[in-house]
């Protein structure tokens, strides 16, 4: 039996053609595996590669910068959506309060009406009539 010999993988060489198709993977937000089998490379002489590297993240931050301004033109139309970059990126929320304006004050009126009512049943109209007979 003959012993079959490795091939070295062959070296990914970052010319024009090849970073213009990095930057282009980049920006649909491929990672490393799929961009390297686009090309017909193995992920180790992609990530070994920092030029390559270095076009692919500049594709993807490309992308991610697209990708916010078609989200903010879409949410000058689209309430949902504003609403949740409100939520994401200012910090804004849509919870109420623990203790709505007036809560504090609906249990002293309470308190009032049930003084008035217990002070009126001793001085009620069928106790004045009892004490008139």
């Amino acid at each position: 039996m003959t012993a079959r010999r490795r091939r070295a993988p062959a070296e990914l060489v970052v010319d024009d053609a090849r970073r213009a198709r990095l930057i282009e993977l980049g920006r649909s937000q491929c990672t490393e595996a799929e961009a390297a089998s686009a090309l017909g490379f193995g992920v180790e002489a992609l990530t070994g590669n920092a030029k390559a590297v270095e076009a692919l993240n500049q594709g993807r931050a490309e992308g991610l910068e697209a990708l916010r301004r078609a989200q903010l033109k879409l949410a000058e139309t689209s309430a949902p959506l504003a609403m949740f970059l409100g939520r994401n990126y200012l910090d804004q929320s849509d919870r109420r309060e623990t203790e709505p304006s007036g809560a504090k004050e609906v249990p002293d009126a309470v308190q009032r009406l049930v003084a008035k009512l217990s002070g009126s049943a001793r001085t009620g109209p069928a106790r004045d009539r009892a004490e008139g007979d």
